[in-house]
């Protein structure tokens, strides 16, 4: 191993136990270097990134909500009933729970599925979808028919 790589290692090592992930609730993405698990796009834009969280140390990002559902339908991911599924706000303004946000649509999102997130208690919420309405409209463009995606 050379200099540079060893140096590197450790560097990574001495991150990651200084600043270990919380146990629970959201994660930040390493903005621009990270990659989506379902598309592989770098995560860059604040206001549409999502991830799910299937176990203490198994977060996994998207730089989309749409790529997220997607990938919790493929039927290779744990329980989506159990994993903690979390979307950013479409203002920007950190994570929401994506099961109680409500979301509006046309939105240019990252992968084009257009839907943006703000939180249940935002003024004009009860006009907006929830997030089976979103699942459902993912469905239907993925050509998954109802009931493709498990309940997320």
């Amino acid at each position: 191993m050379n200099r540079i790589a060893a140096a590197s290692l450790v560097v990574g090592i001495a991150l990651s136990v200084a600043c270990p992930a919380p146990s629970s609730g959201p994660v930040d993405p390493h903005w621009d270097r990270d990659t989506c698990a379902h598309c592989r796009m770098a995560i860059g834009d604040r206001r549409f990134a999502a991830q799910v969280r299937t176990g203490e140390d198994a977060i996994h990002h998207f730089d989309d909500l749409g790529c997220a559902l997607a990938w919790l339908g493929t039927g290779e991911t744990p329980d989506p009933e159990q994993a903690a599924l979390h979307v950013r706000a479409a203002s920007g303004d950190g994570w929401l729970d994506a099961r109680t946000a409500r979301y509006r649509t046309g939105l240019v999102t990252p992968m084009g599925y257009g839907f943006g997130a703000v939180a249940a208690d935002d003024t004009q919420a009860e006009a907006l979808l929830t997030l089976e309405q979103v699942r459902a409209g993912i469905d239907a463009r993925e050509g998954h028919g109802h009931g493709a995606h498990a309940a997320p």
